[in-house]
């Protein structure tokens, strides 16, 4: 009699224990995977989110951004705005973080010559008006003061007074083709024929960081990590193995 030789099959149960112990190694090193891939994207957030608490603290610690140093100045040093960097402050020039309202932290006084003609000079302390070049294409606040006091108040006089000591000076270095100008954030800006500004800004400190985290890890994934546009379909792989392990 021969011996038969005895297979062995392995059960159901068996073979949905083996399809969970493969799912689980599947997941695990896809998980360990999807961490190393975004280890620098998280360590960005985290260099994100610490700036931004550090605006935030700064803003607190001084919210108004209030110039302290208060140096005399002529109406000549005032219209040097345009040739200084953005990231400088003019002591005679209105910005977005000056009080308009406290003339004394923005308007310095200059001493005048004897005998000078009060139509001649400054209201608002600026000194005497400067002289209007020939040519100059736009016509000064000051020649007609009064009715823009009336109309639109000192505020406004002040800051039209401004830009017209800064185009003038413009003007007399050279830069004749500018047909007008605009405040913009506290800087005077020429305004020149088919030229358009620009203006983009972004409030970090308002938006949570969980959310700059998402919005950076799907750019950064996206331009950087080619594999990481195939990782929902790795997982639906994964979760059609495990089914069809089950069905065994």
């Amino acid at each position: 009699m021969k011996n038969r030789e005895i297979k062995y099959y392995p059960t159901t149960l068996q073979w949905i224990l083996g399809g969970i112990v493969c799912l689980l190694l599947v997941a695990g090193l896809c998980y360990l995977w999807y961490n190393h891939s975004i280890a620098p994207y998280k360590q960005e957030v985290a260099d994100t989110a610490e700036i931004v608490r550090q605006w935030k603290k700064n803003q607190k610690a001084d919210p108004k951004n209030v110039v302290e140093d208060k140096t005399n100045t002529s109406a000549e040093n005032i219209t040097q705005t345009l040739e200084k960097p953005i990231t400088q402050t003019d002591p005679g020039l209105v910005t977005k973080d000056t009080d308009s309202s406290e003339p004394e932290d923005v308007l310095l006084e200059t001493p005048l010559p004897e005998n000078t003609d009060a139509a001649t000079v400054s209201p608002y302390g600026f000194g005497p008006y400067p002289k209007i070049p020939e040519g100059y294409p736009l016509r000064p606040s000051w020649t007609r003061l009064e009715v823009l006091q009336e109309k639109f108040g000192d505020d406004f006089c002040k800051r039209m007074e401004l830009m017209g000591r800064v185009l003038i000076k413009l003007y007399n270095q050279g830069d004749t083709s500018f047909t007008a100008g605009i405040f913009n954030n506290g800087l005077i800006l020429p305004i020149y024929p088919n030229v358009a500004y620009v203006h983009q800004e972004a409030e970090f400190a308002q938006i949570p960081v969980g959310y700059l985290l998402e919005v950076m890890f799907r750019r950064q994934t996206r331009s950087k990590s080619g594999m990481a546009k195939y990782l929902p379909v790795l997982r639906y792989v994964v979760f059609l193995m495990g089914l069809i392990l089950l069905h065994f």
